[in-house]
């Protein structure tokens, strides 16, 4: 509660990434979601103590005091179901960045890949990442995704998943 009134003047963006009851396997461990009842909560909060605004304002520079933007990174089914429909009910407006490579196939988004090889094949992945990035192979999923992120290079997480898929006969549009 302290925060709110120190940094209320400036505009804030806040970023979700999936609005789930539960976590699956897809995102359990990437610290990326809240659950709908969370972000309705969320959602009071913003609503006793800032301005929701479009993100472009922010950009523009012409955001009121206490203004906030609300984004959605990657474009979970999840925000469509439980963020969206609460968002129109106070009509307010949202930005919503989607990856496109996954758009009309059943491809995933890289990180959610290999968090559910490495909940539902952690010897083979964590061997895998272990030899290709030098992650600990007993380190949590969040740091093992964290180090991949630091230095990710998209042709050395495409051998990775296509390893991964290969030595578990998993293809990813079996998983989606």
């Amino acid at each position: 509660r302290l925060l709110i009134p120190l940094g209320r003047g400036r505009p804030k963006v806040l970023c979700y990434h999936a609005v789930e009851s539960e976590e699956g396997d897809f995102i359990r461990g990437l610290q990326s979601s809240v659950t709908p009842d969370a972000f309705a909560e969320h959602l009071r909060l913003l609503a006793r103590h800032y301005h929701v605004v479009p993100l472009a304002d922010v950009e523009r520079g012409t955001a009121p005091k206490g203004a906030v933007a609300i984004t959605f990174d990657d474009g979970y089914r999840s925000i469509l179901r439980h963020a969206v429909p609460r968002l129109a009910e106070r009509g307010w407006p949202s930005t919503h960045y989607v990856v496109t490579d996954v758009i009309g196939n059943r491809a995933l988004v890289w990180v959610n890949e290999l968090a559910w090889f490495l909940w539902n094949h952690p010897t083979v992945t964590r061997v895998a990442v272990q030899r290709m990035f030098g992650v600990a192979a007993d380190a949590p999923v969040e740091r093992v995704v964290g180090a991949i992120r630091e230095r990710y290079d998209p042709a050395t997480v495409g051998a990775l998943l296509a390893a991964l898929r290969e030595a578990t006969g998993v293809e990813p549009e079996t998983l989606a």
